[in-house]
């Protein structure tokens, strides 16, 4: 599917919790940006601010509607709106905490910092800088790791 995307400001998304991860997220006043349909449906959104801690805009929330996953919208959305992002901010950056989202957001430019998050997410920046791609996936092993993550990264890490 070909989307088209758009950045929307703080203003409120009403997206379906049904349909959406995070939905009630993008109610707050936040930056956004979006990925739209053809027929201009939201099929994918993020949130996005200035980091806290860097001189760097952070990528908050991420989501992509369930009849849609799997098909490069998430990182073609991060992709679009790290670029308009490193039009005013030197870097831009995000955490994960799976290895599905640790390879979308690597496809878009991301590499991983060496910091990791007080929930076992992986920090992520663009553009890339610091540690090896193999050490965020290593990152992401931990004793609550669901097999079918596991079996992913051992398999990245093979290859």
């Amino acid at each position: 599917m070909k989307a088209e995307f758009e950045f929307l400001g703080g203003r409120r998304l009403l997206l379906s919790h049904e349909d959406f991860s995070y939905a009630g997220k993008f109610r707050l006043p936040t930056k956004k940006a979006v990925a739209r349909a053809p027929e201009g449906d939201v099929v994918a959104a993020l949130s996005y601010d200035e980091d806290r801690c860097r001189d760097a805009a952070r990528i908050r929330y991420l989501t992509v509607h369930r009849d849609h996953q799997r098909n490069g919208i998430a990182r073609d959305l991060v992709e679009f709106t790290s670029e308009g992002l490193l039009e005013s901010y030197p870097a831009v950056r995000i955490s994960v905490n799976n290895p599905y989202a640790y390879e979308s957001v690597r496809r878009a430019g991301f590499g991983y910092t060496g910091e990791s998050g007080p929930q076992d997410e992986v920090v992520m920046e663009r553009p890339a800088t610091g540690a090896s791609y193999e050490e965020g996936l290593k990152k992401l092993l931990t004793a609550d790791t669901p097999d079918t993550q596991r079996r992913y990264i051992e398999r990245k890490l093979g290859d």
